[in-house]
């Protein structure tokens, strides 16, 4: 297997504090010779100080996600997916990964969170989710009738309460429908959307309970 080339040097490091990303990904992903298990570390990486990156052999499943906390649990630090943009930058990512792949990562916990903060604050990071599509297409929100929903909303409330446009907005962020309608003047509403609006209705103590949770605490 190729060495990494990559070293953490006191210059890399000021590069790196001083905001910017200097580094190349490192060249070439090598396969293993199946000396090696997969889902496993190579010790005798692990044991050879000079190398300043460690490599882990991917397993079925695996994704840069799951390496993260893998390769968390094996620095003995907080186990989280979050340090994926390190692996993605340090592997030539984007590539399909295979079993028997080696992915290489910091061996020093704190170096890797360094990286992680200055892909962050480069923009290397956001650039990379929004070119690849990391989460996925934003879903489009269906249009929902405000005059309408508010007519719903008082034949249920009644005179209880004033239906204006803050308080449709409420109620659909209590039955967690804001992220899936956006009001519009649309006068239509079929009735799966009916359904979905009515097949739980909360209370005005609910409502209120739900408004009480989510309001900022102030410390004293």
């Amino acid at each position: 297997m190729k060495k990494d080339t990559l070293r953490v040097t006191p210059k890399l490091i000021a590069l790196l504090v001083a905001g910017g990303i200097s580094l190349a990904p490192v060249a070439g992903s090598c396969l293993t010779n199946n000396s090696y298990n997969p889902g496993t570390f190579v010790k005798y990486v692990e044991e050879d100080e000079s190398r300043q990156y460690g490599e882990y052999i991917v397993k079925d499943g695996d994704n840069l996600s799951r390496i993260s906390e893998k390769v968390c649990s094996h620095l003995k630090i907080e186990i989280t997916p979050k340090y994926w943009p390190v692996l993605a930058f340090l592997n030539d990512y984007p590539r399909v990964i295979k079993p028997g792949d080696v992915i290489l990562y910091p061996k020093n916990a704190e170096f890797l969170e360094i990286m992680n903060d200055k892909l962050q604050e480069s923009g290397w990071t956001s650039k990379y989710k929004q070119t690849y599509k990391v989460y996925g297409e934003k879903k489009k929100k269906a249009k929902l009738s405000m005059e309408t929903v508010g007519l719903l909303l008082y034949n249920i409330y009644g005179e209880r309460v004033c239906v204006d446009e803050d308080f449709i907005r409420l109620y659909l962020e209590v039955k967690g429908l804001d992220d899936k309608y956006i009001l519009t003047t649309n006068s239509k509403i079929d009735n799966n959307t009916l359904l979905e609006l009515t097949e739980w209705i909360p209370s005005l103590d609910d409502i209120k309970e739900y408004q009480k949770e989510k309001k900022p605490k102030i410390k004293k």
